[in-house]
């Protein structure tokens, strides 16, 4: 069915004060505004997953600040009704690249007789928006882009500001000081159809060596945002991956040449260096919209557990 296109200043301003209403409401209960951390084990409270500073330059590995490139991602129609974009349109989705970056340091371990060894900690998780700008992937926002060098027109900058809108959306669920799950909304092409999902990442570190391990999979959704089952395997992300983010464009999904928020879906998560079957056992915690302290504290263990069985497989 194609989308039918409504207008109207009246809708627009009740819209608006529909999403300010949401903000306000989020940071008024359960969505914390700061990134402060808790002082307990496990932090489950929502919290916003911390934006990688405007001017960031980031290349084939973690930028200077941090200590990890988790991943990067190009955005670019691959799929479906590609052949309805305009040469606008195909431009615009290739505008902008995706990173994930993390910082983990060396606590030093001191007793009555002086240092006694390092412990690493997982300091921040972040993510941000970029694009070229001379020679390099640059991180922008809208209130940046011009200063950086950008210097994008008018669709650009609507594509950005929607694209800022979506990243502010990307919430941390789970954290401890080696271990972080956050959530990040959007759309799965499944057989044709635009399928509302987030994908969820665990970054776990280990405290010894301070290797970290990033893990990804697809939770479902209903209409209502309520989360249903995995979606397929969990993907072990390599380090430093950077690849191409393929999207199924639904042409159904247009309204005078503008897109609607289902007209693109990714076609696949990222794709891992292995593949992790999701047993039962896994499947209901993988899945949790929230976690206590004791449910966190289950996954990271699991998690570890198909971590030390993957890694011994050649």
């Amino acid at each position: 069915m194609m989308v039918q296109c409504r207008h109207g200043v009246r809708g627009v301003r009740l819209i608006g004060k529909m999403l300010l209403s949401v903000l306000m409401l989020c940071c008024l209960t359960d969505v914390a505004c700061s990134d402060g951390k808790s002082d307990t084990a496990y932090d489950v409270t929502l919290r916003r997953l911390p934006q990688i500073p405007p001017g960031t330059v980031i290349g084939t590995e973690a930028p200077p600040g941090w200590s990890h490139l988790l991943l990067k991602t190009y955005s670019r129609p691959g799929a479906g009704d590609v052949k309805k974009l305009s040469p606008t349109a195909d431009r615009l989705t290739r505008l902008l690249f995706t990173a994930i970056v993390a910082d983990v340091r060396p606590q030093v371990e001191r007793g009555d007789k002086g240092e006694r060894g390092k412990r690493y900690k997982l300091e921040k998780v972040a993510v941000g928006l970029g694009t070229r700008i001379g020679d390099k992937d640059v991180i922008i926002t809208p209130d940046t882009q011009q200063r950086l060098g950008a210097d994008l027109g008018l669709l650009a900058r609507i594509v950005l500001s929607k694209a800022q809108e979506k990243l502010d959306d990307m919430v941390v669920v789970a954290r401890s000081a080696t271990f972080l799950v956050f959530d990040s909304p959007s759309f799965l092409a499944v057989e044709g159809q635009h399928k509302p999902i987030v994908l969820r990442y665990a970054v776990l570190v280990e405290e010894q060596t301070g290797r970290v391990n990033t893990l990804v999979w697809p939770v479902g959704r209903d209409a209502d945002g309520n989360y249903g089952e995995p979606l397929g395997a969990i993907q072990w992300l390599p380090a430093n991956l950077t690849e191409d983010c393929l999207l199924h464009i639904d042409g159904n999904e247009f309204c005078l040449g503008q897109p609607t928020e289902r007209a693109f879906a990714i076609t696949s998560p990222p794709k891992g260096q292995k593949e992790i079957p999701m047993g039962d056992d896994l499947k209901l915690l993988a899945a949790r919209p929230r976690f206590s302290s004791a449910a966190a504290a289950e996954l990271e263990a699991k998690l570890w557990k198909e971590l030390t069985l993957f890694s011994r497989e050649p």
